[in-house]
């Protein structure tokens, strides 16, 4: 849909130029509010640091309503201020220098890089092979270089288990040792990205989780971290790949409310329609006078 969308935008500013302001509707649905490839999601963030990179972009902080909470102090290196951007992985130098706010020095030294840590014999359990484990072990199949190894990496899970259980591979396995991600060059997480824009307590930043309730199931919105980064005007406003596509175009995409899929709808099936209809009249002329 973004390839077709900037076609049409192509073909439209060639033939009308700058004349009209371009304005298209699109309907409701999954693929048209994907969000971009590097855009803000709070919901898909955990909160310490990821196991990779959060594939989220820098953010520059625009002012400080919306943006900045109420324990931010511009003194503190790790916190960002207006006018600053803010990386969402620990990737900067001064990332790199200070890490996670909650951890000693020794403790970011130790927890800075991905390191196997044995797994006590009593809480070893057997499972069934992941797919980066299964995979190349079939490539050493003919089977498995045959079909080659992008081929079975789309394949999904279980029926990569079925291939190789044909292929007389052991499919389970019971793991002695376990990866412990380390920090650095990993996405920051909700308490890291609250702390540096300045909505942690920092003397109580236990209290805080990722969405944390009373006793009573009412949400408790200033300690629930997933709620305090997606009310930031950057996250709220945050656009999907299409409406991205358009603006940087120079047109503007409208997405319909959700369930009225017809507001666009209609429009489009009386194009489609017209359109093979319009198909259907040329090949019957063809075929009449050839």
């Amino acid at each position: 849909m973004n390839l077709q969308t900037e076609d049409v935008i192509d073909v439209v500013k060639v033939t009308h130029g700058d004349t009209y302001e371009y304005v298209f509707l699109f309907d409701s649905s999954s693929g048209h509010a994907k969000k971009r490839g590097d855009g803000l999601d709070a919901k898909s963030m955990k909160k310490e640091w990821h196991s990779k990179p959060s594939g989220m972009r820098n953010v520059k902080m625009e002012r400080k309503e919306g943006y900045l909470g109420p324990h931010l102090d511009p003194s503190v290196r790790a916190m960002v201020v207006i006018g600053q951007e803010q990386t969402m992985d620990f990737t900067s130098d001064l990332d790199k220098e200070l890490g996670p706010f909650w951890l000693t020095a020794q403790q970011r030294e130790e927890q800075r890089h991905d390191r196997e840590v044995e797994i006590p014999l009593e809480q070893r359990k057997r499972r069934v092979k992941q797919k980066s484990e299964l995979i190349p072990e079939l490539m050493l199949t003919g089977w498995g270089k045959l079909e080659g190894q992008m081929k079975l990496w789309k394949m999904k899970h279980p029926e990569l288990v079925r291939k190789a259980a044909a292929q007389d591979i052991e499919i389970n396995i019971t793991p002695a040792t376990k990866t412990v991600h380390g920090w650095e060059g990993k996405g920051k997480g909700l308490l890291q990205v609250a702390y540096e824009r300045g909505w942690i307590d920092k003397k109580n930043y236990k209290s805080y989780l990722v969405m944390k309730y009373d006793d009573d199931g009412n949400l408790i919105p200033e300690l629930s971290l997933r709620h305090l980064i997606a009310s930031c005007t950057d996250f709220q406003t945050e656009k999907s790949q299409l409406e991205y596509v358009c603006e940087s175009l120079g047109a503007k995409a409208l997405i319909t409310t959700k369930y009225h899929a017809e507001y666009a709808g209609e429009g489009i099936e009386y194009s489609f329609v017209d359109s093979v209809l319009g198909q259907e009249v040329i090949w019957r002329h063809t075929r009449l006078w050839s």
